[in-house]
Formats: structure tokens, C-alpha cells, sequence
């Protein structure tokens, strides 16, 4: 090879290294908590969502991601959500600290914070180690928008509560559009629904009934609806719940609802565009 074309091959080499190593140090942990999260519509969707049941949202930053675990104001349901770290475009966490980062937010303002977001805009969350704020950018590099937020933490000292793993009796799989109709339809009736299984025809009964009417809906197997069951279930639940978290078919395509006796409806959805789930325990409906 010429002296001459060996030369540039170096230098580009060299550039090359030197990009890599620009990274890699952009990347480590230098006192502040980075997460940038390309599409933030769908951040402010779930948020949006949440701030209907809950005043304040702890959120639990580790090395696997962000984590949501809150009661409702109410008590009536339980709130888990996992944004996986693969699902962001940045995500700088001090990896050497032994306790997770808790941070605990105000919903409502966290969401009218989060009106001020545009089409297009990636979400920058930033927390400097010890800072009681934290704080929100804004920015979409193609047009040059920025806008910087920064949001009071709160002083929560919620415990986080732990679920039992439990076997459950059912597990329905469908499309959460087809799931939040039907709840839709039962909210013109009353107040709760019950959910019965049918064992030897494999059919879920929906029904709800009020002062003036009653209704009942039948979920059955088809191309898009899966049931399995392994004993048949008989319980009720608050409709206004259940109504609420079937908005998350805005983000999730599908549902998958498990049913266990004397236990809480579990609802998952896989959040569409991004590595995350979320989960909503809601209790039954105690006597009658």
C-alpha cells in the first residue's frame, strides 16, 4: 500500500476509535440519570392514562429499566408497569449504586407538564444524584425545538407492595379493542360486571345489571380470542376500573386477562413501540 494511502487509512482509523471512545464515554454515569425516550407520545399516553387513578406515581430506576408500582387513591387496584432499558434510544443509570432510584412524582403535574409535548418530540428525563428535582427535555432535532422542565420530587414513603404468585384458573387472550367494547357496552347498564366461565363450552359470560335493565355479553374462542381454562370462575368487578385501564388498547394491541378465584382480574398489556408492559390488579367486588 502507498505511504500515501496508508496514511489516510490510519486517520480515518483513528477517527473512527476515537468516535467509538466519544460514545462509550457518553454513555457512563457522571452523576446525572439520563433516560431519552424516542417517541414520547407514547410515554404521555400511559401517563395521561395513570393520572385518571393515581395522585402520585413511584417510579424505580435500576440497570433493567423504569418501574412503576403504585396503589390507587382508592386502594381498589394495583398498578405495575416495566419500560425495558432495550426500549430507549439512551439510558445512563449509575450501576455501581446497591439501592434502586425512587422517584416519586406527582401525576397531575408530571401530565401537565407532558401537554407541552409535540409530535416528534423524544423525551429526555434527567436526575442528578441527590437533586430533589427532576427534570424533562423536550426536543426534536430535525426541527430544533427544545423545551427544558424541571418537577419538584415528592417525599413519599409508600411501601411497595408484593403480589404472591398465583396459578390462575383462566387465561383469556384477546384484542384489547374487542375487550374495551365490551366494557363500554356494560357501562350504559350498571356499575359492576361479572365475569363467568363456562368450562365444558369455553365461553366467558360478561353482565352487568342495574335498577332498570341487565345485560350479558359472551366472549367465545375464535382467530383472535384464546381461552384457556383450567377451573371455571365466578366474580365481579368495579366496571369504572376495569373501563379505565381498557384505554391502554390505545398502546397495546392485545390483552391478556387472567381470573382466579377470590382474587384480583390481572390485566396485561404489552406496550406497542416500545419494550414495556403493563399490569393492573383489580380487586373483587367483597360481598354483595
Amino acid at each position: 500500500m502507498p505511504k500515501k494511502t496508508r496514511k489516510i487509512v490510519e486517520e480515518i482509523s483513528s477517527e473512527e476509535s476515537e468516535e467509538e471512545y466519544s460514545d462509550e464515554e457518553d454513555n457512563e454515569y457522571n452523576g446525572t440519570t439520563i433516560i431519552c425516550i424516542r417517541d414520547g407520545s407514547i410515554f404521555k399516553k400511559i401517563m395521561d392514562l395513570l393520572k385518571e387513578v393515581l395522585d402520585v406515581g413511584i417510579f424505580i430506576i435500576n440497570d433493567d429499566g423504569i418501574k412503576l408500582q403504585s396503589l390507587d387513591s382508592s386502594h381498589v387496584s394495583l398498578i405495575q408497569m416495566f419500560l425495558e432499558k432495550s426500549g430507549f434510544s439512551e439510558f445512563v443509570y449509575n450501576t455501581k449504586q446497591e439501592d434502586d432510584l425512587e422517584l416519586a412524582i406527582h401525576m397531575e403535574t408530571l401530565c401537565g407538564i407532558l401537554k407541552c409535548l409535540t409530535n416528534g418530540e423524544e423525551i429526555r428525563i434527567l436526575h442528578e444524584e441527590g437533586s430533589s428535582k427532576v427534570g424533562l427535555i423536550f426536543e426534536n432535532k430535525d426541527t430544533g425545538s427544545y423545551k427544558k422542565f424541571n418537577l419538584n420530587l415528592l417525599n413519599d414513603e409508600s411501601s411497595i407492595v408484593s403480589i404472591p404468585d398465583n396459578k390462575y384458573d383462566c387465561r383469556i387472550k384477546t384484542l384489547g379493542s374487542e375487550f374495551q367494547s365490551i366494557l363500554k357496552n356494560l357501562s350504559n347498564i350498571g356499575d359492576y360486571v361479572s365475569l363467568s366461565i363456562d368450562k365444558k363450552n369455553e365461553f366467558v359470560n360478561f353482565e352487568s345489571a342495574g335498577l332498570q335493565s341487565d345485560a350479558l355479553i359472551r366472549m367465545i374462542k375464535n382467530n383472535y380470542t384464546k381461552i384457556k381454562i383450567i377451573d371455571e370462575v365466578s366474580e365481579k368487578y368495579s366496571l369504572k376500573y376495569l373501563a379505565t385501564y381498557a384505554k391502554s388498547c390505545s398502546f397495546g394491541s392485545r390483552v391478556s386477562i387472567f381470573l382466579k378465584k377470590n382474587s384480583p382480574i390481572i390485566l396485561e398489556y404489552k406496550i406497542d413501540h416500545i419494550d414495556g408492559i403493563l399490569k393492573y390488579y383489580i380487586a373483587p367486588k367483597s360481598g354483595d
